[in-house]
């Protein structure tokens, strides 16, 4: 018998704050802000039989939905499928993904891992999504953004920094340029 998890998974990020319920109805005409950047500039890539893999280390560039500042923290990734097949392209790196979602970003300040079933991923300019593919990986894959680099980051949060948020205005003005 299988069981598909991601309601459940969907339902409990939601209780738990990580996810934002979407209306039934889409009701936005334009993209969605960009509110966070992964950067991940090497991955290591690995295959065990059906299942590929990578995982590296990077950095988050995020905007604060409450101030509009924007802070650096780092971070672990982790992403891997089942697929078995040569990938469309390279897995090499960069991976890059942007990030939409508020409650995400103050999950990832805050320390907590996120896992993409939680969230709607997807390529392209697409605006109803939370987390957008941007290089790197494909869409079959499933990933964990672990913030923090080291065992104390785990148990006090990360430390953000203090950064530019030039990086998401480029990348909001790409997004905008890309929808017209």
């Amino acid at each position: 018998m299988r069981v598909d998890l991601k309601p459940i998974l969907t339902a409990v990020a939601i209780l738990a704050g990580l996810a934002v319920p979407r209306p039934l109805v889409a009701t936005e005409t334009t993209a969605r802000p960009v509110l966070g950047l992964v950067e991940i500039a090497r991955v290591h890539t690995g295959t065990l039989l059906q299942l590929r893999g990578m995982a590296g280390r990077g950095q988050a560039t995020l905007r604060l939905p409450e101030h509009g500042l924007c802070v650096t923290i780092p971070l672990r990734f982790a992403a891997g499928d089942f697929g078995g097949r040569e990938p469309a392209g390279p897995l090499r790196g960069p991976v890059r993904l942007a990030l939409h979602d508020p409650a995400m970003i103050r999950a990832m300040v805050n320390g907590q891992d996120i896992i993409s079933d939680m969230f709607e991923v997807g390529m392209g300019a697409s605006s109803d999504v939370d987390i957008r593919i941007l290089s790197g990986i494909e869409e079959s894959f499933g990933f964990v953004l672990n913030p923090g680099l080291n065992i104390w980051a785990e148990i006090f949060g990360p430390r953000p920094v203090p950064s530019s948020c030039g990086p998401l205005d480029r990348l909001e003005d790409q997004v905008l340029s890309d929808a017209l």
